[in-house]
């Protein structure tokens, strides 16, 4: 009887501390989480404020900052070549966040894709911009392919790897593959990990949707766009007599013959070119584009984002190159037939959340 009886309080003990630890796991995955969260919550608002920073002007949204590569918490002020992936420390002081560590006490990873680091910078950076960064085995429904424009690491407890002490936090000279199990450098992608396994890396990302899902909630984002488009449009109508479009109506990529190279209207052109076309008239007839009762010697067009209708979802594929990817309303015009009028005009147009896929007219007069 007396053994029974221990046996039963034994069986309990069991129970209780398995429960214990369990809950002391999920309290530890749960810290990781939430640490996670705060530091992919200040990237994003930082890509999405990037234009607001005084030491932006003149820039376009959407640009994330450099790692660490010191452990000061600062972002570098270069990080690698153009176009590159980087990696290191998350920037927590330029992120304006304390030190974040893991419930392991490391210190939390970031990564950047070259796409949308903001030094050095590579062109261009709009809504159909994707990234070079992959998350393997990962399902996105709002974007399948669009990769992701920045990673947050937790290294997690030791694993296999010969991970440093913690509360370590240094990035030169450290062999990445001491820390991460889920960075892959030769595919540039990442694999989510899991506690207790040997890729116990728990990672979060963000996506170029997110960012410029974020853009388009911002109540100023459309006088942006408006601004940015008026601006090229003047600049064009002034340089009128040296500036000529492609075969297929899309806008040159070098802008420096048109635009000074260091305005907000240069660096609006390189980032969002690929949404413009421009018609002109010829010379022997002025003013053939009639617009909401204007005569027109000239229309610069703005494709929205794509018609859910028609194109599909955005980004944009990146074989979707052609002006049918871009214009629904315009487009009659782009194929080479005419038409006297579109239903929106700058600056009367408005964009907002409802209506972002409609084409834009620009109407230039000399």
């Amino acid at each position: 009887m007396l053994f029974l009886v221990g046996m039963v309080f034994f069986s309990a003990y069991l129970l209780l501390d398995h429960l214990d630890i369990s809950a002391w796991k999920q309290k530890r995955l749960q810290h990781t989480v939430n640490t996670v969260k705060t530091a992919r919550n200040s990237l994003l608002a930082y890509a999405v404020t990037y234009l607001d920073n005084a030491q932006h002007q003149g820039e376009v949204f959407g640009y994330l900052p450099c790692p660490d590569r010191n452990g000061d918490g600062i972002a570098d002020l270069n990080c690698g070549k153009a176009g590159k992936t980087a990696i290191g420390l998350l920037p927590y002081r330029t992120l304006g966040l304390p030190t974040l560590f893991d419930a392991s006490g490391y210190c939390l990873w970031y990564a950047v894709s070259g796409k949308f680091k903001n030094n050095p910078k590579t062109r261009p950076l709009n809504w159909d911009t994707r990234s070079d960064l992959e998350i393997v085995d990962a399902s996105d429904p709002d974007d399948p392919s669009g990769g992701a424009a920045a990673v947050i690491i937790a290294p997690g407890p030791i694993s296999k790897q010969r991970k440093l002490q913690p509360n370590f936090c240094q990035a030169k000279n450290v062999d990445i593959a001491t820390y991460l199990e889920s960075w892959h450098e030769s595919s540039k992608s990442f694999t989510p990990g899991m506690l207790g396994e040997a890729n116990n890396d728990i990672i979060s990302w963000i996506t170029p949707r997110d960012i410029f899902r974020g853009l388009l909630n911002r109540t100023d984002f459309s006088a942006f766009i408006n601004l940015g488009f008026s601006l090229v449009g003047e600049a064009i109508r002034d340089k009128a007599g040296v500036f000529a479009a492609n075969a297929d109506y899309s806008l040159p990529a070098n802008p420096n013959p048109v635009l000074d190279k260091y305005s907000f209207a240069h660096n609006f052109y390189a980032n969002w070119r690929d949404q413009m076309r421009y018609l002109a008239c010829p010379a022997s007839s002025p003013g053939c584009y009639q617009l909401n009762g204007k005569s027109c010697n000239a229309l610069l067009l703005f494709g929205g984002l794509p018609d859910k209708t028609t194109q599909g979802s955005w980004p944009r594929q990146i074989s979707q190159t052609q002006s049918r990817h871009f214009f629904e309303a315009a487009l009659p015009l782009l194929k080479g037939t005419f038409i006297t009028s579109l239903d929106e005009t700058y600056p009367s147009a408005r964009y907002d959340a409802t209506s972002w896929s409609k084409d834009v007219a620009y109407c230039l007069q000399w």
